[in-house]
């Protein structure tokens, strides 16, 4: 009798065993480490798409109640086969944030606080001073540098923060719609003056006792502007569904006003430089349709898209994908191989987090809703090719509740602030090769 209760003792612990080596070799094996992390907090469930009903977050920002636990923070991709690893890498509310090229993530808090974030790792480097009513936050072009906007929306106060000094030094009160130069520390702002005059400006970071630089003025109210290239800004209307909307590029050098879509309603855009010259994504809605086109910045269509999503919700990014080297015998005296590399090949892509569920913004006015937060998506993330049109999905997480917003691209790596629970995370992909 003895014998077989051993018997039955032993396939129970080889059972176990092999248990146990399935869900390593299954979820341990693959969640792995990310940026050094290892797994951190849990990705939110999936809930109801094109809502806006939730609870105050630790942000103070809307976010969903269905955000329990249900998995580890790394997962493959659900198709596509182009996604090494995603999961949360910063658990905790941010605002903005920059990743450098050895992948420390510094980041700023809704209150805030600066942290670094390296090796799964946080690090408070900022001052104890609390910011309240932050209006928009954003890093610099090389992430040394954090704006900060606060205070009345008319009348508000900048302050930036420089990350090696952990320092931070107020910029002149009123700057409206500030922005940061794509290449430097020059910073382009609005400022409306008690005439009704709106003038565009730029000051230096950098040295903020130097005077500001005074671009042009117009009269108009309540635009908002993007520093798309070195000498290239646009101006456009705040993007509503129950207003004609405009946008108007501005280049300081030619001395320039463009306009680039007139009278178009919900008209949101964002932008960025590609292999083919510097594109928009811009989206328009007329209440009954909507569309998103690749534009140039003529304001000619590129390519009209097959889905629907928000420009907010997408970034414009090149990857730079280096042939294998080949060899080739050259005809000599020493018969002598040599070795050629041929020249790299650039791709360039918009990626965007778009509703997995096609109908769910057909029932909220756009872009009103979404960007007050009375409406929510549940996310796939896309990629486009610029140069072809050609739609790829990389990520689809059905189990998971993911609007994306804030989507930065660094080191091959695509990464979004989820307005669910306002973490930071990273969709890793697979190296481009040719």
């Amino acid at each position: 009798m003895k014998r077989y209760i051993y018997i039955i003792i032993g396939i129970i612990v080889v059972a176990a065993v092999a248990i146990a080596l399935i869900f390593y070799f299954k979820n341990g094996s693959s969640s792995g480490s990310l940026f050094g992390f290892g797994s951190i907090g849990s990705l939110p469930q999936t809930g109801t798409q094109g809502t806006g009903a939730g609870q105050q977050g630790e942000s103070g920002q809307n976010s969903s109640t269905t955000g329990s636990t249900n998995s580890s923070s790394s997962n493959t991709a659900a198709q596509g086969n182009l996604v090494q690893t995603f999961g949360i890498v910063a658990d905790g509310p941010v605002l903005d944030y920059f990743v450098d090229a050895q992948n420390t993530i510094t980041a700023i808090k809704p209150d805030g606080t600066v942290i670094s974030i390296a090796a799964g790792k946080t690090t408070t480097i900022s001052s104890t001073t609390t910011i309240n009513n932050i209006i928009t936050a954003s890093f610099s072009y090389d992430g040394k540098k954090v704006l900060v906007s606060s205070g009345d929306p008319a009348n508000p106060q900048a302050n930036i923060f420089t990350v090696a000094t952990a320092a931070w030094v107020s910029a002149p009160q009123g700057m409206q719609s500030p922005k940061w130069s794509p290449s430097n520390y020059q910073i382009a702002y609005l400022a409306q003056s008690t005439s009704g005059m709106l003038s565009l400006a730029t000051i230096d970071a950098s040295n903020l006792k130097k005077a500001s630089v005074p671009l042009f003025s117009l009269h108009a109210t309540d635009l908002t502007l993007q520093w798309i290239g070195k000498t290239q800004f646009m101006l456009s209307d705040k993007p509503t569904m129950n207003a004609k909307e405009s946008a108007w590029l501005y280049d300081s050098q030619k001395g320039t006003l463009t306009p680039m879509a007139y009278e178009a309603a919900g008209l949101e855009s964002t932008w960025g430089a590609t292999a083919s010259g510097t594109l928009g994504l811009v989206f328009q809605s007329t209440g009954k349709s909507s569309s998103l086109k690749l534009t140039t910045i003529t304001g000619t269509t590129y390519h009209a898209l097959t889905f629907l999503t928000l420009p907010s919700k997408c970034v414009f990014a090149t990857e730079t994908a280096v042939p294998a080297t080949s060899s080739s015998t050259t005809q000599s005296s020493t018969k002598a191989t040599s070795k050629t590399t041929p020249s790299p090949v650039v791709s360039s892509y918009v990626y965007c987090g778009i509703p997995s569920d096609s109908s769910a913004l057909s029932s909220v006015q756009l872009p009103d809703d979404y960007n007050m937060m009375a409406a929510f998506t549940s996310d796939l993330i896309a990629r486009v090719n610029t140069q072809t049109g050609g739609e790829d999905i990389l990520w689809n997480g059905s189990a998971q509740n993911i609007d994306s917003s804030d989507v930065k691209f660094f080191n091959n790596t695509l990464f979004f602030i989820n307005r669910y629970d306002q973490k930071l995370y990273a969709l890793t992909l697979i190296p481009p090769t040719q």
